[in-house]
């Protein structure tokens, strides 16, 4: 019943970015969502305390709701802030270094009707892979699963979704706040399967990614990713020794995927990325220890 409602109110539709320090890409996925087909109701950008332009930028939009935080929250959390103040039962969002073909709400809409989907997500394609940095993590970190339509996918990424806020309020299903910037949603993916709700992914909505990385910031990156992708409140010695133990095993199978495939350029980004989470996480540990 509450789908064939849906169906009968396709513009009840919220949509929220989430926004550090996005001056350079901000104003391009904003555009994105205002030429799209299937038009939201309601977009609304949670700027998370950002230190650059991206808050005199967005004033330039008279289409938004800018809501700011007062410290840098953190992703999860600025995805509960969405769920708690935004004002239609549908829910979707998109990263603010994502700029989303003219279909892609649409076609979200249409599959998550047909599927009787709680949480479905498009396909998300690197902009940037001339680059050794940009290619090397759409190789090991891109954020879709290929060209196929897959029912109860492993997660749902962050990037670009759509969900049913109606039934997740319903539900008093949250964010883990723990998970701060990465691993969000991972986390949100298995408390919905858990649940018993439906997970779709859909290829056929596009939107493109344009983070752009050289291999320190991609270090840092992929540091994060890991760090509190994890959920990692402290990192003790023997979390640390793990760490660097997974990480060790990262590279070697890095190394020998890469030489089985030929990508040869990469070798020169594995050694850098793993020297500097190793470093990183040494730099984290003894920085808990001072507290």
């Amino acid at each position: 019943k509450v789908y064939t409602e849906f169906i009968f109110m396709s513009n009840n539709i919220s949509l929220y970015i989430a926004a550090y320090n996005a001056e350079k890409t901000i104003e391009k996925s904003i555009k994105s969502i205002l030429q799209q087909t299937l038009k939201p109701k309601e977009i609304i950008v949670i700027n998370d305390c950002s230190t650059d332009k991206t808050l005199s930028l967005l004033r330039n939009f008279n289409q938004i709701k800018i809501i700011n935080n007062k410290k840098n929250y953190g992703l999860a959390k600025s995805r509960n802030i969405a769920l708690k103040y935004s004002k239609y039962d549908l829910l979707a969002s998109i990263d603010s270094d994502v700029i989303c073909k003219k279909n892609w709400l649409e076609k979200l809409f249409n599959t998550m009707i047909k599927k009787k989907a709680d949480l479905i997500g498009g396909k998300l394609i690197d902009k940037y892979v001339k680059e050794p940095a940009n290619h090397w993590r759409s190789y090991y970190l891109k954020q879709n699963w290929g060209d196929k339509q897959i029912n109860n996918p492993q997660f749902v990424f962050g990037a670009n979704f759509l969900l049913n806020k109606k039934k997740i309020k319903n539900l008093n299903i949250k964010y883990n706040e723990a998970f701060r910037t990465n691993g969000e949603d991972v986390n949100f993916s298995n408390i919905l399967k858990s649940k018993n709700c439906n997970l779709y992914y859909e290829p056929r909505a596009i939107c493109y990614h344009y983070q752009f990385d050289d291999v320190i910031s991609l270090s840092k990156r992929y540091w994060r990713y890991s760090y509190y992708g994890a959920g990692l409140k402290k990192l003790t010695l023997i979390r640390l020794i793990k760490l660097i133990l997974r990480q060790t095993k990262f590279f070697f199978y890095w190394m020998y995927r890469d030489l089985l495939e030929k990508n040869y350029h990469f070798f020169n980004i594995n050694l850098i990325m793993s020297y500097y989470f190793i470093i990183l996480c040494i730099n984290k540990y003894l920085l808990n220890e001072k507290k």
